[in-house]
């Protein structure tokens, strides 16, 4: 469904857009469900990741990888190159919202 292909969330980690169609060059999307108890608004444009913002429900680590280096706003983490993509790691409070974007 639509929702796979902009979210994935089965391996450990977060994948924002693993396979976006071309005809979605643009758009937004809110209230995907991850693992780890996130919830995930995302953007998209030019057919690549733009930004999100994730609410962590729990708190706990969050880990996110997506195919551009990506910044996770006030957090103190980068993008560190894995497979084909990048890879970020941050710990999360319960109930803060992060921001990261592209």
């Amino acid at each position: 469904g639509m929702a796979e292909m902009l979210l994935q969330s089965h391996e450990g980690f977060i994948h924002l857009m693993p396979a976006l169609p071309k005809a979605w060059s643009a758009g937004s999307i809110k209230g995907l469900k991850a693992r780890g108890a996130f919830t995930v608004d995302m953007q998209w444009e030019k057919g690549r990741f733009s930004s999100a913002i994730i609410l962590s429900n729990q708190g706990g680590e969050c880990v996110l990888y997506s195919r551009i280096p990506i910044v996770v706003q006030g957090v103190n983490a980068k993008s560190t190159p894995t497979g084909e993509g990048y890879t970020i790691r941050f710990q999360t409070s319960k109930g803060k919202t992060y921001h990261v974007k592209s």
